[in-house]
């Protein structure tokens, strides 16, 4: 039965394992036999040869045979077109399943379009229908071919076994992120997809540091909630108090001590000194300038001051009149060397910086990293290290004071003696710098407590900042009375320049909110060079004039930002 011409051919492609192809659109039109009868097979299964009573070929593939497989005895084979050109079959056979709109492996590069919608490719393979939904590709066998029904079946027989292989592939195959820098990391997977790389912050949108940017949490950092800061310096756990700093109130003790030794008006070796500060047990040489840079210089300075002290203090005790050039005791009382020096006061106000200073600004109070857990740090007491650091560094100001109840300090020498002096307008500076240091000291304690370390941190920045302010307003103000005392009291003259030595040199142990000395050590030794040489001579204090020690005040003044603090306090709130 003749067919309509179908609308295109089906171009196959030649693929190299059995890759479905269409059949050509070019393909020549043949025409079919007269009495070719078409039969369609179901969507699955390829026909086999048709017989009389339309049995399948022995080799064929397994699948139901459609509704309207051919039954009876087929015409005699149509021939094909006069142009009709035989499309070549691929090497590996037909994959799969057949599609709707092609034939299933590989035809030849010219598909051949059949006359009537039925066309022969070749080895009494026949194709019919357009493509089209209501007339899709079938295909059935015209004769009983073996050849190619052997070739269908070997094909068959290797997409069985190419799918078995696939199966067995994928169940190799484990997917996922094979980078091991990658958040998503899995170490069992063996192919590669979606791997996604750290971006490092605090994922905690609660937190104070929250980063949305950020899929890996490296740290965040919380609003610390401190309990009620107590009224005094009084801290407990389970009743029995934490605070501790004997070992600072005995090496303030035996600084008094050698102090005391350098006003007695007798006669004493270096060897005698030592002996009193015993230094293998007080430790006051050794904790002096302990961190800083220049130790060796500082701790020269020192030795320099006990060794003139000690060589001169048979004078002192002979009750030799001191003048220019001549150690002695002057009209005041004072005991001066040979250059007008008054040796305690360089001792005693040196050690105000070079002890106290230094073992709170760049000692116990950067250490509050130590451990704040285990209360069985000391045998017998039950404070954490954080916490007895914290209270060894309180103890350098307040370590002679007999009652920690209040600001107040008694029986201070060193530090504690003049920050007592500040205590608010009409006294010292005007400044209640004794209140604000004593509350810090207070806050910073129970921030250590609740583990405050942002609070913690601030109430140190105000403990180093205040106690600088001190020691740079007493530089000042003892150079400004010196310059007075020179013509309306000479002979005390002497004790304020010496006081104003002290000072001076204790500016490079200060710290400010930037965690700079107010003058480094380079130029606190140039102030230092300058008192000493007096009048270019090197004749110290007998030497100096009112110009050089009022200049000396007023670059400090400029130098010292005094609105520091305030300030930096405004900028953390």
């Amino acid at each position: 039965i003749q067919g309509e011409t179908g609308p295109q051919g089906i171009q196959g492609e030649i693929g190299p394992q059995g890759i479905q192809g269409e059949i050509g659109p070019q393909g020549i039109q043949g025409e079919t036999g007269p009495q070719g009868i078409q039969g369609e097979i179901g969507p699955q299964g390829i026909q086999g040869e048709t017989g009389p009573q339309g049995e399948t070929g022995p080799q064929g593939i397994q699948g139901e045979i459609g509704p309207q497989g051919i039954q009876g005895e087929t015409g005699p084979q149509g021939e094909t077109g006069p142009q009709g050109i035989q499309g070549e079959t691929g090497p590996q056979g037909i994959q799969g399943e057949i599609g709707p709109q092609g034939i299933q492996g590989e035809t030849g590069p010219q598909g051949i379009q059949g006359v009537g919608g039925v066309t022969e490719v070749g080895n009494g393979l026949i194709i019919t229908g357009d493509g089209s939904e209501s007339e899709p590709y079938q295909i059935s066998l015209l004769t009983n071919n073996n050849e190619l029904s052997n070739t269908i079946d070997s094909l068959i027989q290797v997409i069985t076994n190419l799918e078995s292989s696939l199966e067995n592939l994928s169940s190799l195959l484990v997917y996922g992120c094979t980078d091991p820098n990658a958040i998503n990391f899995d170490p069992n997977a063996n192919v590669n997809v979606g791997c996604i790389q750290p971006i490092y912050g605090c994922t905690d949108s609660l937190a104070l540091n929250y980063d949305e940017l950020a899929n890996y949490d490296s740290g965040c950092e919380y609003a610390c909630i401190s309990n009620v800061v107590p009224s005094t310096y009084n801290f407990e756990f389970d009743g029995v108090s934490t605070v501790s700093y004997s070992g600072q109130a005995a090496r303030l003790a035996t600084a008094k001590d050698l102090y005391d030794a350098m006003n007695a008006d007798l006669t004493v070796t270096r060897a005698d000194l030592d002996a009193l500060v015993d230094d293998d047990n007080s430790k006051l040489y050794t904790k002096t300038a302990e961190n800083d840079i220049n130790r060796e210089v500082i701790i020269g300075h020192l030795n320099g001051i006990l060794d003139d002290y000690a060589a001169n203090s048979a004078a002192f005790e002979a009750g030799t009149v001191a003048s220019a050039g001549v150690a002695g005791i002057n009209a005041s009382g004072y005991e001066l060397n040979a250059n007008g020096w008054e040796a305690d006061q360089l001792y005693a106000k040196m050690l105000i910086g070079a002890l106290c200073l230094e073992q709170v600004n760049y000692d116990y109070l950067t250490k509050m990293y130590v451990d704040n857990e285990d209360r069985n740090y000391s045998e017998g007491n039950v404070y954490t290290k954080r916490e007895h650091y914290f209270d060894e560094a309180y103890g350098y100001v307040y370590g002679l004071d007999d009652d920690d109840a209040t600001a107040e300090i008694n029986n201070g020498l060193l530090l504690g003696k003049y920050l007592n002096k500040h205590t608010g307008p009409g006294e010292g500076s005007g400044n209640d710098w004794r209140g604000d240091a004593y509350n810090a000291f207070k806050a910073g304690r129970q921030a250590i407590v609740d583990n405050c370390e942002d609070e913690l941190n601030n109430q140190i920045t105000i403990i180093n900042t205040t106690l600088s302010y001190v020691v740079a307003w007493h530089a000042e103000d003892y150079l400004r009375d010196a310059a007075e005392d020179l013509t309306n009291d000479p002979e005390k003259y002497f004790h304020a320049v010496s006081e104003a030595w002290g000072f001076v040199y204790s500016l490079q142990f200060t710290k400010m909110t930037d965690g700079e000395p107010i003058f480094n050590h380079s130029e606190v030794m140039t102030m230092i060079t300058t008192l000493e040489d007096g009048d270019g001579t090197g004749n110290g204090a007998y030497g100096l004039n009112e110009t050089t020690l009022i200049d000396m005040a007023d670059n400090i003044a400029q130098t010292v930002n005094y609105d520091m603090l305030s300030q930096w306090l405004e900028s953390i709130q």
